[in-house]
């Protein structure tokens, strides 16, 4: 009986036990339950407070584009690849005076950034099936808003979206005072062009019709001298020989004033060429001045430059020649150097002549200005300034630099060589 009880006993308390460890795992299952749905529900907020913020943030990126977008100085669109106008810039729609639902969604040609030309039309429509196909447009066109016309630097620049779909930048750039300038710039060139004409007919004049005047006073001072002989008086004599002289200074000036003219109105001969043979050419020319004064001429190895080989020639007889004129007491020493700076080389004439004061080394290069009078210095004043006409055609430059009574030096820049 002990045994049965005990039995019996066992039974009820392994069924009690059995009770509470079920309950016991039942809440340990809720409880995992619960601590799943507390985590997703923290994960969701979260995610839900990102995404939100990542909202915003669109909005505020989207307001700033916008902003930007519509303060942009220049025309500024997007189309479509098939050329519907998506988007227009505040500018772009006050140029045209129009809000944005009456040109956005239509076909770009018709927008009144355009006129009516078919030409014009067809013109865009094949910028912009180019631009669609992946090709940066641009071509110089007009447009027409409320103030009027405009000249347009035009641009189409396609963009490929991430989804894979082809947008297009249309850009406008204001180019009216350009095209202005570069009108006036014409009209400039065609008023220089006749006044070029004009000077050659002068020069035509001058080396004849104003010559001959003066040949007939020479002439006829020739005769009267003549028929004198010897019952000239002093005065007489003397009268007639500074007409003489006059005359001819004046037909020397005639011939450099033609001279410094024809370097301006005649056209250039530009050429390859090494400076080598105008230097030659020039000490040929000299050749007499340099043995009466006994000078000394070093040079150094001279380049290939871009220039005209007359004009380059009459360059070197003017300054070689220059130096010789304006020598001290001792026989001229004259020495032509060579720099190289990226395109362009520099060349130095250096001389031991009398030099001049530097306030003059603007003016010395002005026509007819001379800083010597003639009974010291012969010339007529237009080497230099010939000098500075003929580097000023090649594109390049000339400056002095001196101290009086210790020598000279002109620097000369050309452009080198092209290849």
């Amino acid at each position: 009986m002990k045994g049965f009880i005990f039995v019996v006993a066992g039974i009820l308390l392994s069924r009690h036990l059995f009770k509470i460890g079920f309950r016991r795992k039942t809440d340990v299952v809720n409880e995992i339950q619960n601590q799943k749905e507390l985590f997703l529900e923290q994960r969701v907020q979260a995610r839900t407070e990102k995404l939100e913020e990542i909202h915003a943030l669109r909005l505020i990126n989207a307001a700033k584009f916008r902003t930007i977008f519509d303060q942009q100085f220049q025309l500024t669109g997007l189309l479509s690849a098939d050329g519907i106008l998506l988007e227009a810039n505040q500018t772009a729609l006050s140029f045209v005076g129009l809000p944005r639902g009456e040109v956005v969604g239509k076909q770009f040609w018709l927008t009144p950034f355009w006129t009516q030309s078919e030409e014009q039309h067809a013109q865009l429509k094949a910028a912009i099936k180019d631009a669609a196909a992946g090709n940066f447009v641009r071509f110089e066109t007009e447009h027409f808003g409320v103030d009027g016309r405009m000249d347009v630097d035009f641009s189409l620049k396609p963009i490929v979206e991430a989804d894979g779909t082809t947008v297009l930048i249309a850009e406008g750039r204001d180019i009216t005072e350009r095209k202005n300038a570069e009108k006036q710039l014409e009209t400039l060139a065609q008023e220089l062009a006749r006044s070029n004409r004009d000077l050659q007919q002068f020069a035509h004049a001058a080396s004849h019709d104003l010559q001959e005047p003066l040949r007939t006073v020479t002439g006829f001072c020739a005769l009267l001298s003549k028929k004198l002989g010897s019952d000239i008086d002093s005065d007489s004599k003397k009268y007639l020989s500074v007409i003489s002289e006059a005359t001819v200074r004046m037909q020397q000036l005639i011939k450099a004033l033609l001279l410094y003219a024809s370097v301006g109105a005649q056209d250039i001969a530009f050429e390859n060429l090494n400076l080598e043979e105008p230097y030659k050419t020039a000490l040929a020319a000299l050749q007499v001045s340099i043995d009466e004064s006994g000078a000394e001429i070093v040079c150094d190895q001279l380049p290939m430059v871009h220039g005209d080989r007359t004009q380059l020639t009459l360059l070197f007889q003017n300054l070689i020649g220059n130096s010789i004129k304006f020598r001290s007491a001792a026989p001229p020493e004259i020495r032509i150097s060579v720099n190289q700076f990226a395109d362009r080389w520099e060349l130095m004439f250096s001389d031991n002549g009398c030099g001049f004061k530097m306030e003059y080394a603007d003016q010395i290069f002005v026509i007819f200005q001379k800083l010597h009078s003639r009974a010291k210095y012969e010339g007529t004043g237009i080497g230099l300034a010939t000098c500075k006409r003929i580097i000023e055609r090649h594109g390049g430059t000339i400056r002095a630099e001196s101290e009086l009574g210790k020598g000279a030096k002109f620097i000369v820049t050309f452009k080198a060589a092209e290849s």
